[in-house]
């Protein structure tokens, strides 16, 4: 004797394949949300990062100016120039930073002298310098 299944029984089952169906088929708000989540963190570690690359690109920029204002001054004086002034500006040359330079001769051991030459500039609310120092023969 074999056993007819009963008309309520394939109801069932044809209900819960398609729930199962359905269940595969989309996402939940859980899902979605947890996705989200993940795609803003992951967002503001890169501008964040970005954020950062500029500064050091800045930064970058300002250092090697300061180093070739300093070694302007410097070149100018061994060249033997007497008339260069102890302190000045670049004044409008870099549109992005004022760059503050001051030249120091004091004597040293022997003949030589000691040549310093200091540029200054505002970066980020804070001041920054590079120092150059050379000896002099006279």
């Amino acid at each position: 004797m074999t056993a007819v299944p009963s008309q309520r029984s394939v109801l069932v089952k044809d209900r819960s394949s398609k729930r199962s169906a359905a269940a595969i088929e989309g996402l939940t708000l859980l899902e979605i949300l947890v996705a989200l989540a993940i795609l803003s963190v992951a967002f503001m570690i890169s501008i964040q990062l970005l954020d950062a690359g500029l500064e050091y690109k800045n930064r970058a920029r300002n250092l090697n100016v300061a180093a070739s204002v300093a070694q302007e001054k410097m070149e100018t004086l061994m060249k033997g120039a007497q008339s260069l002034p102890e302190k000045g500006t670049t004044g409008k040359e870099f549109p992005f930073a004022e760059f503050k330079w001051s030249v120091d001769v004091s004597g040293g051991p022997g003949n030589l002298k000691v040549a310093t030459v200091e540029v200054t500039w505002a970066e980020r609310m804070r001041e920054r310098n590079f120092r150059l120092v050379s000896y002099l023969s006279d």
